[in-house]
């Protein structure tokens, strides 16, 4: 248990990349390629690794928007729209909706959490593969059917951050909505998205 930096520890997940200290190696694992993952979308039972969901999520869900500033049209009220949709066990059970959104080449999946009982929807946009030398940031906004404009800047989170500990951490847009708002009137979804490299 003294080993410090004497002696290297290796990546879990069995990539073969060795690292001189504990904190290295954990930061690597939270974007390796060979962890084991779930889709993104809720309906859909793909579990894989990491480094084969992009390929998955062109076969499977292949409605990708290629463009950096897009509008997105959602839809709580009709099964038939540009997502994957996801409805709850009742009309009273949350909704969700998915975007898909291509920038330089990463894959950025927008995440829309309708819920009936809080009266609230959440609006998170996370990239597929972690790179530590790129950098991603967004600037989601909502065209409310009450009128009101509202919008979120931040920085892109990646997959491996749970929808609760990115609304927890107020990494999304949220915002109130009424039933019948919810469950019918669509409602515009402004997208743009900045990827750089670092350095």
């Amino acid at each position: 248990s003294g080993s410090n930096n004497m002696h290297e520890v290796s990546c879990k997940y069995g990539c073969h990349m060795a690292f001189s200290n504990k904190s290295c190696q954990q930061e690597h694992e939270t974007h390796c390629t060979l962890q084991p993952f779930e889709c993104p979308f809720p309906d859909c039972s793909w579990f894989n690794q990491l480094r084969s969901l992009d390929t998955h999520i062109y076969l499977a869900h292949n409605e990708v928007d290629l463009n950096d500033n897009t509008t997105f049209i959602v839809n709580f009220g009709s099964e038939f729209n540009h997502s994957s949709y996801v409805a709850g066990p009742s009309n009273t059970g949350p909704k969700r909706l998915g975007f898909l959104q291509l920038v330089k080449n990463r894959l950025f999946v927008i995440s829309v959490l309708g819920n009936f009982q809080s009266m609230q929807v959440y609006i998170y946009i996370q990239y597929l593969n972690d790179n530590p030398n790129w950098s991603s940031t967004a600037a989601l906004e909502v065209s409310h059917p009450d009128g009101m404009l509202h919008q979120w800047i931040g920085r892109v989170q990646p997959l491996s951050f749970s929808p609760t500990k990115i609304i927890s951490r107020q990494m999304c847009l949220i915002f109130n909505i009424t039933l019948d708002q919810l469950a019918a009137a669509p409602f515009s979804l402004h997208s743009k998205i900045r990827t750089h490299e670092l350095g």
